[in-house]
């Protein structure tokens, strides 16, 4: 009850003090809340952002099954996160929720060619996935049933195969089953191929085992499966039929069940009363219907390349139910099944005597089902080595992902430099996402932000990532991160001393002083050489540090006449008072109004009726910022303390003048050569000079010429080493 009362009490607190700093931001908070409360159907649904979104080109169960419900199951086993959508309900956006995509079976339409090239922008990575040797017409041309396929069948299966080759070659890596199909990946122009073996999942063996408690065989009866999965396999069982219709002949309690897709045979009719027909069935009630046989046949009527791209699955299924399987030693039985061991491999001259010799010696056959049972249980199933091998080679592959958490997207010094950031470690190959903690996010704003980055706004938000580097990137979002332990690096990006913004008695004061002092392995970074200092003197904190930079490119140099009407700007937030905005107008209102016109841009504040402003610019976007500054002569900047202070440096790139007080956001770069240093409280002095600056032409070129020389030393372009080894 007492923290009942307690989270009232702060919820009350924090309400009040929205209430009376943004009314309109509170109310707007209160109508969502009534909202969600009457109409909860309409609440942001939960939304998880995850390592892997499978694509499914097929919209078929049994193909889905193995190649992504069994991968997914492989990826949970081993700390892996995925989600799965059939490629029909595809869409952009998700590009921005994983990190990595596995397309099975995909053809390449138009959603989906511009899908992979955003998530190329993004540096996520895409794999396809198959499972059969369907890459190019060239390995399905020889098989019989497509060739039998009537024209317009055939010309829609050609163009998928064809597709499917289009697509291997679209993303960068493959994913397959067996060591013939990766081989021939490779020579039809795919990247590299990992080979992942079809395996069986956790609940396949559950089933499995309840069945071999529960289903019996007949012991005057012999029982012969075939399981066929499609129509394709009429000719493999074509191939062992002379040799079933000799031992149904010979052995009268031989049965033969047949079961899925396939044909009636001919040339059985007299065993008519010994043949079993099943038709095709869901999964989960198979396994019962393979324990019953004694033998599951797996033939495959020619040894070609497609035969040879075959997988193992006949063999594993029948293993789990402890049925001995016989197969032709082609492809995936070839190389897993040991002859005599863990199953019998029969040539197509060999299939009546290995099988009347499998009839008769029930020893033989047991012997042999419980080995297939034992190696698959020990190596082939979702939880075993073949998954920690697929997740190593899927995180190998994948970008290394960054996660900036920032307390908001709206425009300010500050976020321009995280968002330069994560420009800039895109552009060095990471996979970069900013997580914006402001819930009241513009829309508008965010959708120009998401063509360059990718933004999300915390909303319900779960990151089920593995996230390689994640940064807090101001106090208010330090809490944020220490939320991800899968985070394998943190960092905290200190643009600032914070707790001094705040006056004595602000409860934000002790808690942004707080995430100072860390000791968890957090590594501070940062962009100001004093930062550094105070971290090491104050705190003990070992700080990285890059310097910032401007993009000289959206800072055009403009020649400025000065025998007019004189324009000063004065940047920043007057609701920061190290920003020290008021005195700045102090000076500017005790000038000759006739003389001189006064503009203010602040990213988050209106100007005070006191100020006396002629014009005023609000929230401009960062790529226009300059064209404000050449509109000007004058930057006054009477900063007290910032980080680093970008508008003096954007000031002199253009060609305009500054006057400015030295602190330690400005003293790395800025000097008496390049702008006019006043001291605090300098009121009649600040004046002199600025009157001195609109005088004397000689001074400003020596001024311009200087500032605009030490701005290529931190043009964007010539940091980009630095900023990406801060993140290391």
């Amino acid at each position: 009850m007492k923290n009942y009362i307690g989270r009232v009490k702060h919820l009350a607190k924090k309400s009040a003090t929205v209430l009376k700093e943004d009314p309109k931001r509170f109310l707007r908070r209160g109508v969502k809340y009534a909202y969600y409360h009457v109409v909860p159907s309409h609440r942001p649904k939960h939304i998880h952002y995850k390592d892997i979104l499978f694509i499914d080109g097929t919209n078929i169960d049994f193909l889905m099954r193995y190649r992504i419900d069994h991968l997914m199951e492989q990826l949970a086993a081993n700390g892996m996160t995925s989600d799965a959508i059939y490629v029909g309900k595809l869409t952009l956006d998700l590009v921005r929720r994983y990190s990595g995509f596995v397309f099975y079976r995909n053809i390449p339409n138009d959603t989906v060619k511009q899908f992979i090239e955003l998530a190329k922008f993004y540096n996520k990575t895409c794999f396809f996935s198959i499972d059969d040797l369907v890459i190019d017409t060239e390995y399905t041309d020889s098989i019989k049933a497509i060739k039998s396929m009537p024209k317009e069948q055939r010309q829609e299966y050609d163009s998928g195969v064809k597709g499917y080759g289009d697509m291997m070659r679209l993303c960068s890596y493959s994913m397959t089953t067996t060591e013939t199909i990766a081989r021939e990946m490779k020579r039809k122009g795919s990247g590299p191929v990992h080979i992942n073996r079809n395996v069986m999942s956790q609940e396949m063996i559950a089933i499995s085992d309840k069945v071999i408690n529960e289903v019996g065989r007949d012991s005057n009866k012999i029982i012969v499966g075939y399981f066929s999965g499609s129509d394709t396999h009429n000719v493999d069982f074509q191939m062992i039929l002379p040799a079933l219709r000799k031992l149904m002949k010979k052995h009268s309690n031989v049965y033969l069940k047949l079961v899925g897709r396939i044909s009636p045979p001919n040339g059985l009719e007299e065993f008519k009363d010994r043949l079993i027909f099943i038709p095709y069935m869901e999964w989960r009630l198979l396994p019962a219907q393979i324990r019953e046989c004694d033998i599951n046949l797996a033939p495959l009527a020619e040894n070609s390349v497609f035969n040879n791209a075959k997988s193992e699955n006949k063999w594993s299924e029948a293993a789990l139910v402890k049925t001995v399987t016989m197969a032709s030693p082609v492809g995936g039985f070839k190389t897993e099944i040991t002859d005599g061991v863990t199953g019998v491999l029969a040539n197509n001259d060999e299939w009546f005597n290995k099988l009347e010799e499998l009839l008769k010696d029930a020893e033989l056959r047991n012997k042999i089902a419980n080995n297939a049972y034992d190696e698959v249980h020990s190596k082939r199933t979702t939880i075993d080595a073949g998954g920690r091998e697929l997740v190593k080679f899927l995180r190998e592959k994948m970008h290394k992902n960054v996660k900036f958490i920032i307390p908001s997207i709206n425009i300010s010094g500050g976020i321009n430099v995280i968002f330069k950031h994560a420009e800039i470690l895109r552009e060095n190959g990471y996979d970069v996402t900013l997580v914006s903690l402001d819930k009241l996010t513009d829309p508008q704003r965010l959708d120009v932000l998401n063509k360059n980055h990718n933004v999300i706004v915390e909303r319900d938000v779960e990151i089920d990532q593995v996230i390689d580097k994640i940064v807090a990137t101001h106090w208010s979002t330090f809490g944020f991160m220490k939320k991800y332990p899968n985070a394998l690096k943190q960092y905290y990006l200190v643009q600032g001393y914070d707790s001094l913004i705040y006056a004595p008695g602000k409860t934000d004061r002790i808690l942004a002083n707080a995430t100072y002092s860390d000791r968890t392995g957090v590594q501070y970074v940062t962009i100001s050489p004093w930062c550094v200092k105070w971290l090491s003197d104050n705190f003990n904190q070992k700080a990285r540090y890059a310097p910032n930079g401007i993009s000289l490119d959206l800072f055009p140099v403009t020649k400025r006449k000065y025998d007019g009407k004189i324009k000063i700007l004065i940047e920043g937030n007057h609701r920061d008072r190290l920003k020290n905005i008021d005195e700045a107008f102090n000076i500017t209102n005790s000038l000759d109004r006739d003389k001189y016109s006064v503009s203010y841009l602040s990213y988050d504040s209106q100007p005070k009726k006191e100020y006396n402003v002629d014009a005023a610019y609000n929230k401009i976007s960062p790529d226009k910022v300059g064209l404000i500054y050449n509109k000007h002569h004058i930057l006054l900047k009477t900063s007290l303390l910032e980080s680093f202070s970008f508008p003096p440096l954007e000031m002199m790139a253009t060609g305009g003048q500054v006057v400015a007080i030295k602190n330690d956001g400005n003293a790395e770069y800025i000097t008496s050569d390049n702008a006019v240093l006043i001291k605090p409280d300098h009121l009649s002095d600040a004046i002199v000079a600025i009157e001195r600056l609109v005088k004397d032409s000689k001074l400003r070129d020596k001024l311009r010429k200087n500032g605009f020389d030490i701005t290529k030393k931190y043009d964007w372009l010539n940091l980009t080493d630095q900023i990406v080894s801060l993140y290391d």
